[in-house]
């Protein structure tokens, strides 16, 4: 679980892309996340990732209906 979208999201910054979109409540802590890898701080930007995965992982649950 831990490389939920990491590959994904940093493959793209390094090709270049600005970011990512994605339906996640707290988009300050993904701009976050690309700040740190714009500045060269990998590591920032996966502690940064790894502190906020579960809140993802959570948010991305499916719900049943009834």
């Amino acid at each position: 679980m831990d490389w939920l979208m990491w590959p994904v999201t940093i493959a793209g910054v390094e090709a270049g892309n600005d970011g990512f979109m994605t339906g996640f409540a707290f988009p300050e802590a993904l701009k976050a996340i690309i700040q740190a890898k714009w500045d060269g701080d990998e590591a920032l930007a996966w502690k940064i990732y790894q502190h906020w995965l579960p809140l993802m992982v959570f948010e991305q649950q499916p719900v049943r209906p009834r």
